[in-house]
């Protein structure tokens, strides 16, 4: 039997006895009981439990409480036989074990489980299936649903849940007609029995956003709430795709509920989803997600996202020490230098909003083969504070050291360089890099070569660049400039199509990328692989 329905048999048969407890002659609720039986108490605090659950009011004032079960009263002439209604209702207060007064003035029930329980009783009792789908969307409502749906009968199940579908399809928002179909396909487990055809439709409606299929879908569904989560199906169920889309569903929904299903993709082999579980860390309670969640990670290829100072030290106390390291601005600068040199990386990007960390930290690092500095502007720093003895060889930097670019060089196993974000380098500048003798990557804007390129400079080192540019970038001084380029990826930030048709020039060009639009493809060889939007628009096959 599914969790879900054992937990609706035990709410069931938890509050039945208690109410027919309150009802007999003997214990709590003695005296309110007429010869034929029981007297339908439900009709009291249902009634009650009806109101405030569709005012959505957790507690009310104990005049209108009063007020309530005098309105009630009536209809239940076992109770009236019980003295007048304030005698009735401070009966109900003192002796069902249901109902409290939080302060002199208000009253509540002891457990919104109650409240749901008896307000689903009674609008399944007087077939107010209308008040029920009017709220179903109302997510103060998810328990009443279901709890409704447990109540009824196959027939007016099948009514209940066809009119959620019909509800469902005319929701105005996206946001609504998920939460509606989510209610519904959650409702099920609910249910004694549901007629074939009906089941199948709803299965057959939430196959269609469940599992999500794009980013913007996930976030989506997260929308409707913690209750999507028991519908999304275990990693072992999902292509590694359809498991990045649920983590990412899971972890958009911000709430400690989603920590048991995450966990089961802490091992998970798509570094994507192990990535968006440490990414995730700071929207859950620090030190269970870290108990649960990041302790269990597998950390091959994963960078350890650290956003605050709690993170670093959750990872201090669980004795984690990882090898790669992403630490935020939010750290603050002796716990970011603590952590480095407690961890002694391989890959380490290092954030800062404060020029405040004395960066000679860097130079004890022994393992150290990729690194990224974010610095802020005016940021003083020079190459001896960088681990000349550690392996490094990927280099990608905000602003330039104050020794200049030219003292990389002492780096002795420096391949790769990103500068696209740091200052527009000049001729000097380019001068400096041609002298690194093992460079052979790098990452630039279109501006560092417009502005800044000698003319008599040519780099035929260089067999990998990024390239970030805007209209009309100029690919023919590229070409000019990097003749043995192998791999290029050209980071657009325009919405024209750009023309690569000079690249045929690049005699070893291989590889190109895009996350734009291109045009003139058709003048490149046959050799060349062609990406554009992270996908694949024309391949054909290696000349031998």
């Amino acid at each position: 039997m599914e969790p879900a329905l054992i937990g609706a048999r035990l709410t069931s048969a938890a509050i039945g006895p208690l109410l027919k407890k309150l009802l007999v002659s003997e214990g709590p609720g003695a005296g309110l009981t007429g010869g034929e039986g029981k007297i339908r108490l439900s009709s009291l605090v249902s009634f009650r439990g009806e109101k405030r659950t569709l005012n959505g009011r957790t507690q009310m004032d104990r005049e209108h409480a009063r007020s309530i079960v005098t309105e009630a009263v009536p209809a239940v002439p076992e109770a009236a036989a019980h003295g007048d209604p304030d005698s009735v209702f401070t009966h109900l207060l003192h002796r069902s074990g249901l109902l409290r007064e939080p302060t002199p003035d208000t009253v509540d029930f002891v457990h919104r489980t109650f409240q749901d329980y008896l307000a689903a009783k009674h609008l399944v009792d007087r077939w107010d299936i209308g008040v029920l789908i009017d709220h179903a969307a109302d997510d103060q409502w998810e328990d009443v649903v279901r709890m409704a749906v447990a109540h009824s009968r196959p027939r007016e199940c099948a009514e209940i849940f066809r009119e959620l579908l019909s509800a469902a399809d005319a929701a105005a928002e996206p946001r609504t007609r998920l939460r509606l179909l989510v209610v519904a396909a959650t409702a099920l487990d609910h249910a004694t029995e549901v007629a074939p055809e009906v089941r199948e439709e709803i299965l057959a409606r939430t196959a269609e956003v469940i599992p999500p299929r794009t980013p913007e879908e996930a976030r989506e569904l997260a929308l409707v709430g913690p209750t999507v989560l028991g519908l999304l199906a275990p990693p072992e169920a999902l292509s590694d795709e359809q498991a990045l889309m649920s983590v990412i569903t899971a972890t958009a929904v911000t709430h400690d509920a989603s920590i048991p299903y995450l966990v089961r993709f802490a091992e998970h082999p798509l570094l994507n989803v192990r990535s968006q579980l440490i990414w995730a860390w700071p929207r859950f309670d620090t030190r269970a997600y870290a108990e649960q969640v990041v302790a269990r990670l597998d950390p091959t290829e994963l960078n350890y996202t650290v956003r605050e100072d709690h993170h670093a030290a959750e990872l201090e106390r669980l004795g984690l020490r990882p090898a790669r390291l992403d630490i935020g601005a939010g750290v603050s600068p002796d716990v970011a230098a603590s952590l480095i040199a407690r961890c002694d990386p391989t890959l380490l990007v290092l954030r800062r909003a404060e020029p405040s960390l004395d960066l000679s930290v860097l130079s004890t690092l022994s393992r150290l083969e990729s690194l990224e500095l974010d610095l802020p502007e005016h940021t003083t720093w020079t190459s001896e504070q960088l681990p000349a003895s550690a392996p490094l060889t990927s280099l990608a930097l905000s602003s330039w050291p104050q020794d200049g670019l030219g003292t990389l060089s002492h780096l002795g196993r420096l391949t790769a360089l990103s500068l696209w974000d740091a200052p527009v380098l000049g001729p000097e500048q380019w001068r400096d890099l041609a002298g690194l003798p093992l460079l052979n990557t790098l990452a630039i804007d279109q501006e560092d070569l417009l502005y800044g390129w000698p003319e008599d400079l040519v780099m035929p080192g260089i067999t990998g660049l990024r390239f970030t540019h805007g209209d009309r970038p100029p690919l023919a001084l590229l070409v000019g400039a990097f003749p043995s380029l192998e791999e290029l990826d050209l980071d657009c930030h325009t919405e024209e199509a750009v023309d690569v048709s000079v690249l045929a020039g690049l005699e070893r060009l291989s590889w190109l990328s895009s996350d734009g639009s291109l045009a003139g493809t058709e003048h490149l060889p046959a050799r060349v692989q062609l990406f554009a939007q992270a996908e694949a628009i024309r391949r054909r096959p290696s000349e031998a």
